[in-house]
């Protein structure tokens, strides 16, 4: 291949990948690739658009795309002609939308807000001291449970010890009879 065939192979690649060819133009691109004395620099290339041509559309694509919109527009130019008709699913959504308005607007009308309390001042001074009592017998239960826990914790860490010969004194540490 020569300069002029090389700048042109070139500039065909570039408006090929900013898709500004033209049918002709890709047939020439398609022609230089396949010439048997091209650089290998221009290899990747020539697979890349070898492979993107195996997925290009068939022959008559654009005509069978261009007749089918303009049978969906059709269709759905007639569907606008028969909307215009009654719409009972319409008319049921309108009709379900004004049963909950009204019943909203009934239940905030007719509800009355309690006013005061059914409790005496002494009835609620005996709950609150009921309720006080039962959560302070919680309480203690739980910090019984945790005296407990601490207390297991301490055996079980001293019979571990004299199990392996080591006594803990209140002044040290004695292991096999000598402090340390």
């Amino acid at each position: 291949m020569n300069i002029d065939t090389i700048s042109r192979l070139r500039a065909l690649l570039a408006a090929y990948y900013a898709g500004e060819t033209s049918e002709s133009d890709e047939r020439e691109l398609h022609r230089l690739l396949g010439d048997a004395s091209l650089p290998d620099e221009f290899e990747a290339d020539r697979r890349m658009i070898s492979a993107m041509s195996l997925f290009a559309p068939s022959d008559g694509f654009e005509k069978r795309l261009s007749d089918k919109i303009d049978q969906m527009a059709t269709d759905e130019t007639g569907r606008r002609n028969r909307s215009g008709r009654f719409n009972i699913t319409l008319l049921l959504r309108v009709a379900a939308s004004l049963v909950v308005a009204v019943g909203v607007g009934a239940t905030l009308f007719f509800h009355r807000p309690q006013s005061g309390s059914d409790l005496t001042p002494e009835e609620a001074y005996l709950q609150t001291e009921f309720a006080l009592a039962v959560f302070a017998d919680a309480l203690n239960k739980g910090c019984d449970g945790i005296r407990l826990a601490e207390g297991s914790a301490d055996d079980g860490v001293q019979k571990a010890l004299a199990s392996i010969g080591i006594i803990v004194d209140g002044s040290g540490i004695v292991e096999n009879d000598k402090t340390i």
